[in-house]
């Protein structure tokens, strides 16, 4: 008895992971709040996450954008109202490209290619310009510069890599960039605010140390702007969360880098609680049933208990409705109801 006693005082004091609470934000986030978010790869899972959630957000506007002069320079093109000059453009492997564009804006055609960037930035342009929340996630601090030129560029579009030179940024060189393009952002929106995550994906091209280095510049650098923008700079810990808490490679997929989608999700909900305001949370959670009835596998379709899950559904969505006039569930009904077409005929049979 007294060794059973012994166990469970042992476990009642044993601590089983380092635990990472985000301070929560003085300003929260809610339904009528609009949100631009630029960066990294994990930057996207955030958005999607967001956008989701029926949240109105602009993300990415150039695509995916990893280090921190990239996304100064951006944020500069969108405080001007920048177009893009085709001679800018440039001709390889097929296809139009623009140093400072995604792959995925490249096109064969070189008026698509420019049409669709300049749409994209004028879009985000505006969007900004009215934006309560601006979500900026670093990758890197390693970047590459143009040797003909000396620009330094966000996608290298497979040339050849004697093309480029890359560097290293200082926490100091990294704080004066963005600390001008967001003093510049803030006198065209002085309420902003402006949350700051470092990426928990791993970068080995020259090894784990370098990687560390890296994102401890980009920590130092972070934690600058929030001394010197107190009342606009917030830093929210993804980082963290997946290097402490949870520090074990089952929450890493197969490469060992990148975060298991079990570990993103769980890196989410922290965000969203100490993001978003009370009434947002609650209608996420509400929500949250919904989604995962969606992604629900179906085993006995065309059965009773099939067409009372639906039904159940569809009154959720609908209640979810008329409390909320002004958000878009189409996707979401359309989803059960193509179900109750599919194995329902109209008198239920």
């Amino acid at each position: 008895m007294k060794t059973c006693l012994s166990l469970k005082k042992i476990l009642s004091v044993l601590k089983w992971k380092t635990s990472v609470d985000p301070e929560p934000l003085t300003v929260k986030i809610n339904f009528d709040s609009k949100i631009t978010a630029i960066g990294s790869c994990f930057s996207e899972h955030l958005s999607a996450f967001l956008k989701k959630r029926k949240f109105s957000l602009i993300s990415n506007p150039t695509g995916i954008v990893y280090n921190p002069f990239s996304i100064a320079e951006l944020i500069h093109d969108l405080c001007d109202k920048k177009s893009i000059d085709e001679k800018k453009l440039f001709f390889h492997q097929g296809l139009w490209h623009h140093f400072q564009f995604h792959g995925k804006f490249s096109n064969r055609s070189k008026k698509a290619a420019l049409n669709q960037m300049n749409e994209s930035l004028q879009m985000a342009s505006e969007h900004l310009a009215s934006s309560d929340f601006l979500i900026l996630t670093l990758g890197t601090s390693f970047v590459f510069r143009e040797k003909n030129g000396g620009n330094f560029v966000s996608n290298c579009h497979k040339l050849p890599s004697n093309n480029f030179s890359r560097e290293w940024l200082s926490p100091s060189k990294i704080h004066q960039e963005l600390s001008t393009a967001l003093t510049r952002l803030l006198k065209i929106r002085p309420a902003l605010k402006i949350i700051f995550t470092v990426s928990p994906v791993r970068h080995i091209r020259d090894g784990l140390v370098a990687n560390n280095r890296s994102k401890s510049a980009l920590l130092l650098a972070v934690h600058y702007l929030q001394t010197s923008m107190p009342d606009s700079v917030f830093y929210f810990p993804s980082y963290e969360i997946v290097m402490d808490e949870l520090r074990d490679y089952r929450f890493y997929k197969e490469d060992l880098l990148h975060p298991s989608d079990q570990a993103i999700d769980y890196v989410l909900s922290k965000f969203a609680t100490a993001t978003l305001s009370e009434e947002a949370g609650e209608f996420c959670s509400q929500l949250e049933g919904i989604l995962r009835a969606m992604d629900h596998r179906i085993l006995h379709p065309g059965t009773p208990d099939h067409r009372a899950f639906i039904n159940k559904q569809l009154e959720k969505i609908e209640k979810l409705r008329k409390s909320h006039p002004d958000l878009d569930f189409q996707r979401e009904w359309t989803h059960f109801e193509k179900q109750l077409k599919e194995h329902f005929d109209p008198q239920g049979h």
